[in-house]
């Protein structure tokens, strides 16, 4: 007699069950790849250029911070320093600083709010701090100074984003003129732009080209500048914090099969001599163990303080407490507080303490 064995029926079905999971898994990756504008927590904009002025003749190399920063006294020469103020970091560049083709300066301002979709290249990132060109009237020595205020990246999703900024403009006589964000101060070429992700899992949008958009700011001068280079007011770069997920788990490996059941005894000869009855089949193998859960991840904050808790320079490993509980930690570099905060936590506005080492200090966030 031959006796059949249900077990490798029902074990067949097993792939189209696998086959099914990871269709509906490609498809809800498809269907996040198409997410809508995601919140900006947090980043910075870096403007970045050289410190380059060579000779007097007008196809020789420069740049507007060269020109600007100029230390002779002769007219057309501003002798002006530029530096960053408020919330914003960076060089501080003077008539004594060193010029060249290899001098690099930069200014950075902290993001304080925004939106970005990375898919439609479209969103609107407000920031927070001034950089300041201060100088004299090369022919009345006439103190003046110009200021870029809290700018305002725009991407409209056509690879030129827009920069707004408020403040102090000054026309060729030195003559100090306010100014607000009702147009671009620059517009910015993303169009052949790095896109770096950062191993904190920010975004970087690199290099943009900026291109001067009015001329009621800086004395006067239009798009080119005073440089006769292509790139008169150097680069942006734009970095971006959003809440992400952290990294999903390995699948877990299937479970073993089951062995197959013993067979049954053969049952007895009757009495007339005919076969006993077959044996029952035996019960089915245990399920194989289940795959570990992914980990999650965790969301990096920025804040800015609206006063240093501490004197100096450097950055500091800080804890922030709120009701004597920890809620978040990171380091703070002046007023500026970067904190790391677990899934599904928030640092909500109100006032926390921020301890480091022993040190302890109040603070208002927001």
């Amino acid at each position: 007699m031959i006796r059949t064995s249900s077990h490798p029926r029902r074990r067949s079905l097993r792939a189209p069950l696998v086959a099914l999971v990871a269709l509906l898994a490609l498809a809800f990756t498809a269907s996040a790849a198409q997410a809508a504008p995601q919140t900006v927590v947090g980043g910075h904009l870096t403007w970045s250029t050289v410190n380059m002025f060579q000779g007097s003749v007008a196809t020789e190399n420069r740049t507007a911070l060269g020109f600007f920063t100029r230390s002779v006294n002769a007219q057309g020469q501003l002798r002006g320093t530029v530096s960053p103020l408020d919330a914003a970091w960076g060089d501080i560049v003077t008539p004594l600083s060193t010029k060249g083709p290899d001098q690099n300066a930069s200014w950075t301002f902290p993001v304080a709010a925004g939106s970005y979709d990375p898919v439609a290249k479209t969103g609107r990132v407000k920031l927070l701090g001034t950089v300041q060109w201060a100088g004299q009237h090369p022919t009345t020595d006439a103190p003046f100074k110009v200021t870029v205020e809290n700018p305002v990246v725009v991407f409209d999703g056509t690879g030129i984003a827009k920069l707004y900024a408020s403040g102090t403009g000054a026309t060729g006589a030195g003559v100090e003129t306010p100014y607000t964000q009702s147009t671009p101060l620059f517009t910015l070429d993303f169009t052949g732009a790095t896109t770096t992700d950062e191993a904190d899992g920010s975004e970087t949008l690199g290099n943009a080209i900026p291109t001067l958009a009015r001329t009621d700011v800086f004395f006067g001068y239009t798009s080119t500048g005073p440089d006769r280079t292509p790139n008169t007011w150097g680069g942006f770069s734009l970095n971006l914090v959003t809440p992400q997920t952290g990294p999903k788990g390995d699948t877990g490996e299937a479970g073993t099969n089951g062995t197959n059941g013993t067979d049954g005894a053969a049952g007895a000869n009757g009495t007339n001599g005919t076969n006993g009855t077959n044996g029952k089949d035996g019960k089915d193998g245990a399920a194989g163990a289940k795959g570990e859960k992914g980990d999650t991840g965790s969301t990096r904050v920025i804040a800015v303080l609206r006063k240093a808790p501490f004197s100096g320079n450097a950055t500091r490993k800080v804890t922030l407490l709120k009701n004597g509980k920890t809620v978040a930690s990171g380091t703070l570099k002046k007023k500026t507080l970067t904190v790391t905060v677990a899934k599904g936590k928030k640092v909500s506005a109100g006032t926390y303490v921020v301890k480091a080492g022993s040190a302890k200090k109040t603070v208002k966030i927001g």
